[in-house]
């Protein structure tokens, strides 16, 4: 009786762990086959920098997006503040 009641123990245990295995392959697979959609791509992170004046500064982060400046200026020429005002003319 007690040899059948390991055997027993051991096919639950193996059961167990197949399930789980199961269970991990299925959810690998939705979150591989989704992750794109759920939270984008790598292009899509590098289209939101995108760099008008090609200073080296994203356009989020540039205060003067349409003139080339200084990365120390944050993207404008030296004493100068032209504005966003041309990124919104752009999307117009």
């Amino acid at each position: 009786m007690d040899k059948s009641k390991k055997g027993m123990e051991m096919m639950y245990l193996i059961a167990a762990v197949a399930l789980l295995l199961i269970f991990l392959a299925v959810m690998t697979t939705f979150y591989v086959g989704n992750y794109r959609k759920l939270f984008g791509g790598f292009d899509d992170q590098v289209q939101k920098s995108d760099d008008n004046d090609g200073d080296n500064v994203a356009n989020y982060a540039d205060k003067c997006p349409c003139q080339p400046g200084l990365i120390e200026n944050e993207g404008c020429q030296k004493n100068k503040d032209e504005g966003r005002d041309c990124l919104e003319n752009e999307n117009a």
